[in-house]
């Protein structure tokens, strides 16, 4: 009988999870999030944040087209570009439907922050919001 019961609980959660999945990507995000992969392993990182801004433009999710623009902003960050990963990662930071991405776009901002002591008050007023 015990058995059952988990049974029954490990399906019910297997169920839940399938459910919270949602719709899968769209063809077209899935090709720029492959092709922003791509130009990361060969270190263009520029090249890869503007598959990710593709990727999230034909995102067929709100949560899709985020994740793509946390991972631009990212990609930019490493490019160098720290003008466009700011500008996205504040975006995200402040309207974000996921809560955990906006915190941790509240955290890249401090990240890339090459002030020390304002680069220290952006992690303590991160630390505060989340």
């Amino acid at each position: 009988m015990m058995n059952s019961h988990r049974e029954l609980a490990l399906a019910l959660l297997a169920s839940a999870a399938l459910l919270g999945c949602g719709s899968p990507p769209t063809p077209g995000y899935v090709a720029h999030v492959q092709a922003a992969g791509k130009a990361t392993r060969q270190g263009g990182y520029g090249a890869a944040a503007l598959e990710y801004e593709r990727a999230a433009a034909v995102a067929g999710s709100p949560h899709d087209a985020e994740e793509a623009r946390y991972r631009a902003a990212s990609s930019y960050a490493r490019a160098g570009e720290l003008a466009h990963a700011r500008a996205l990662y504040s975006e995200l930071a402040r309207a974000a439907l996921n809560v955990e991405l906006r915190a941790r776009a509240d955290f890249a901002l401090a990240e890339i922050e090459q002030q020390p002591e304002t680069a220290e008050a952006l992690r303590v007023a991160a630390m505060r919001r989340h």
